[in-house]
């Protein structure tokens, strides 16, 4: 490797720590956060790995990849907000890098700094990026393996094939099949294009059955009978409110992937075409190039046929984009590469210079951390928990039904700030009629008490009030988050007494 491509490696290094660590921790837990953070220090807790409990209910709407991650950073950097989002940062970090090296080899060790600065500031990855959620380690685990897929598909070898195998089970233990229709349209776009020789095609698809039965690992394990929190791939697929949304799919994520998505424009036409053929090595680089926006272009198709219509759901499709930024970077700078009016127009793409577009958007960047990171931090619940915390006792039960589930970082702040138990409540109180005795478990299970208080929205303090009558119940606080009013209610005679007449 020459001198000038360990200054870039260290440039695109730079500035990934910059965009993905910076603050890290600075803001409190939000949206589905406690989702993926309370699970894995369930873990921390009792040791047990193979079955994930959200406040003591088993909790399987995802695989374990996700609670593993936060467990082994919290394990070894605390039990806090950086420590539970380093996971997601530090795969921020690699798909810059990863994009950063396979450009260099694909367009040139000149312009792999293009792909690894496309990468690092591409604006849609920043909140993933920045934040304990799923998506990050698995959109950077899905491009591991799309490159991995390209690079097989053109010349083979065994780096390629390890990024497959570990990018498909990384992928699929951290969100299951979500990354796999970017996997398979790489290959698609691959073979398409590339015309490779079928050994190297049967090694990746080995490498991705490897990569899949190990990702089976993630699955969790017996739940010892109790009740269940599941979630489909179906409830993510077609539904009949969202056959109206498929045709805004594939133009809401090409939006959303400004501005990587308008170098996915170059490699097409007959232009492009008379460019490739000037030389042996001219021709291999637009095949790559036009490889890889085969596969943005066919993995929308693929997520728009499988009735995906959330535009969120389609941002894996990006991750082949970043090396197209140095195909687009190489035409509008290097002598030659483009014909002249296309060659203007990557220039324009560029705002004109080589720095200008990275020093724009990193612009953008500590623009975005010191005024919407903020504002995306007051719809947190902490402050909600900082005014009941005085309210509760240590060890103290505390139950919840819906607020474990829509904003479950207020049972996991009030667990911190107190020493309370949480539990979801998720059985009892969807129960007919509902009940607040504990649910019977088997032996092996975590043993319940019964409330000692109760954190409820109105219409579930209504509903409980009309089973069991208004005074079983003496409401102690009351709090707002995000317009809806919670109570914190305690039982005025003992749980097991409590049942529906």
């Amino acid at each position: 490797m020459k001198p000038l491509d360990w200054r870039d490696a260290a440039v695109v290094l730079g500035v990934s720590a910059l965009v993905f660590f910076i603050g890290l921790g600075t803001h409190p837990f939000r949206s589905t956060e406690g989702h993926r953070v309370a699970p894995a220090w369930a873990m921390l807790e009792t040791g047990d790995v193979r079955t994930p409990r959200l406040f003591e209910t088993v909790y399987v709407r995802k695989p374990l990849g996700m609670p593993w991650a936060i467990g082994v950073s919290s394990a070894a950097f605390g039990q806090h907000e950086f420590g539970a989002r380093v996971p997601s940062a530090l795969a921020g970090l690699a798909l810059a890098m990863l994009s950063w090296a396979f450009a260099r080899v694909w367009f040139g060790h000149r312009w792999g700094l293009a792909a690894g600065l496309g990468a690092a500031l591409f604006p849609a990855l920043w909140p993933p990026g920045r934040a304990a959620e799923i998506e990050m380690l698995m959109i950077a685990a899905t491009g591991a393996a799309a490159f991995g897929v390209i690079e097989c598909c053109r010349r083979g070898g065994v780096w390629p094939l390890i990024c497959i195998g570990l990018g498909v089970f990384v992928s699929g233990a951290a969100k299951g099949p979500a990354g796999l229709p970017v996997i398979a349209a790489a290959c698609a776009g691959g073979v398409f294009v590339l015309r490779p020789r079928s050994r190297h095609v049967l090694a990746a698809m080995v490498a991705t059955g490897i990569g899949l039965l190990a990702a089976l690992l993630a699955i969790p394990g017996d739940s010892l009978g109790e009740p269940v929190v599941r979630q489909g791939v179906g409830d993510f697929l077609y539904t009949p409110e969202r056959l109206l949304e498929l045709p805004a799919f594939g133009p809401m994520v090409a939006l959303t992937a400004m501005p990587l998505v308008l170098a996915m424009l170059l490699p097409w036409g007959p232009d492009a075409r008379r460019e490739g053929e000037r030389s042996q090595d001219a021709g291999a680089r637009h095949r790559v190039a036009l490889a890889l926006a085969w596969a943005f272009a066919l993995a929308l198709v693929v997520y728009t046929l499988a009735g995906v219509a959330n535009p969120r759901y389609g941002l894996p499709a990006v991750v082949v984009l970043p090396p197209l930024v140095a195909y687009a970077a190489r035409g509008a700078f290097s002598p030659d590469e483009f014909l002249v009016h296309r060659a203007r127009i990557a220039r324009w793409m560029f705002l004109g210079a080589r720095w200008s577009w990275p020093a724009v958007l990193l612009g953008a960047f500590i623009a975005w951390v010191a005024v919407a990171e903020p504002r995306r931090a007051e719809t947190s619940a902490f402050a909600a928990a900082e005014s009941l915390a005085p309210h509760l006792e240590p060890g103290e039960w505390v139950w919840a039904e819906s607020q474990a589930d829509t904003r479950p970082e207020l049972l996991l702040y009030l667990e911190q700030m107190t020493g309370v138990r949480a539990y979801w409540a998720y059985d009892e109180v969807q129960a007919d009629p509902p009940t607040l005795a504990p649910a019977s478990r088997p032996a092996e299970s975590p043993q319940v008490e019964p409330p000692d208080a109760l954190i409820l929205t109105l219409p579930e303090r209504d509903l409980l009030v009309e089973m069991f009558g208004a005074e079983a119940f003496r409401e102690v606080a009351r709090v707002t988050v995000r317009a809806r009013e919670l109570v914190l209610v305690r039982p005025t005679r003992p749980a097991d007494t409590m049942a529906a007449p």
